[in-house]
């Protein structure tokens, strides 16, 4: 199990939702919302951050914003329902998952 999915396992029940997020450049990520019990409610997309990006989730419950993509949000987002975890996963720990994707 890579950094990330621990990260996210550890997480769960705590938080309202959490949303993993990598980098892409600029004031843009790739995420995905999950439920405070890990089930996936979005699926991946291309996100521009900004102050009002996840407003409507924050506005429901606490957010765990977790990956390399959110040292950027957190510099906008001052919600006081924003947790952050910042992790840089490694492209070896990819391995195994790919390969079952694959198969």
């Amino acid at each position: 199990m890579d950094t990330l999915s621990i990260l996210a396992h550890q997480a769960e029940g705590k938080y309202d939702f959490i949303v993993p997020m990598i980098d892409a450049r600029r004031m843009e990520v790739y995420c995905a919302v999950f439920d405070g019990n890990a089930v996936k409610v979005s699926e991946t997309e291309a996100k521009i951050l900004d102050s009002n990006s996840f407003s409507e989730l924050l506005d429901q419950g606490t957010v765990l914003f977790i990956g390399d993509g959110v040292d950027k949000f957190r510099e906008v987002c001052k919600h006081s329902g924003a947790y952050f975890q910042s992790c840089r996963p490694l492209a070896e720990a990819m391995t195994v998952p790919a390969t079952e994707a694959l198969a």
